[in-house]
């Protein structure tokens, strides 16, 4: 009931929902390519190191532009702490490039 009166649904209604339903999901995961994408921490974690040491950066330097601690950069690096959604941003940032790069080591 909406506003104390009856609603009937048409079964067209259902039919046109479905038929959007499988669009969307043919467009947004085709056959071809795995729905979810993964990231391996130790991945993440060498590339982000790899990147700070071709870019001739002490971790401190590094630790300091992020305003954490060199432990905390460390444990990222080593693959012992999830690296934070804004960091991975902002490493983005100081090595000039796309997060999709910086994550996957791509120079």
């Amino acid at each position: 009931m909406i506003n104390n009166k009856s609603f009937k649904y048409k079964i067209k209604t259902f039919n046109n929902i479905d038929e959007i339903m499988r669009n969307w999901s043919r467009i947004c995961f085709p056959k071809n390519k795995l729905k979810l994408k993964s990231i391996s921490k130790i991945e993440v974690s060498k590339a982000i190191k790899n990147q700070r040491l071709s870019n001739d950066m002490s971790l401190k330097f590094v630790a300091e532009l992020l305003h954490i601690s060199e432990a905390t950069l460390k444990s990222y690096e080593m693959g012992t702490r999830l690296v934070k959604l804004d960091v991975i941003y902002q490493l983005s940032q100081i090595y000039n490039m796309t997060i999709d790069d910086l994550i996957h080591g791509n120079a």
